[in-house]
């Protein structure tokens, strides 16, 4: 993540689950993400082990902030009208001394980012499946 942000972490638990409805040719998914703390794990590696580099934490692991993010999405894929219906509920807290008002500038762009990074896994799915 850029500066400020480089020494933070989301944990969070992912759950999932999708339907598909044969005689209307649609399917559609939740994706449910629930924060979880972390801090009582010791040996917890963040950020694909990068934070063993930097400042040593008691642990041997660069210190980070914990930060929070919850989300709920749904999404209906609608086959033959080539339609997506998303509906998405989030709410976040980088931790830290990042005021709040600053994170919520950052998010309408963080979620517009997600959508490119959703909308082009859907094509890779519906690609690789047809």
């Amino acid at each position: 993540m850029p500066t400020p942000l480089e020494s933070r972490v989301f944990t969070a638990l992912i759950l999932g689950g999708r339907a598909t409805r044969v005689a209307e040719a649609n399917s559609s998914f939740i994706t449910v993400q629930i924060p979880v703390e972390s801090s009582g794990l010791p040996n917890t590696m963040h950020a694909a082990g990068r934070n063993k580099a930097g400042p040593q934490s008691t642990h041997g692991h660069k210190e980070t902030i914990s930060g929070k993010y919850v989300s709920v999405e749904k999404v209906d894929l609608i086959e033959q009208d080539t339609k997506i219906k998303w509906e998405m509920a989030t709410a976040s807290d980088a931790g830290g001394n990042i005021p709040m008002w600053m994170q919520k500038l950052g998010t309408p762009g963080a979620i517009t980012k997600d959508v490119g990074l959703v909308f082009k896994w859907l094509h890779d799915e519906r690609t690789s499946n047809s």
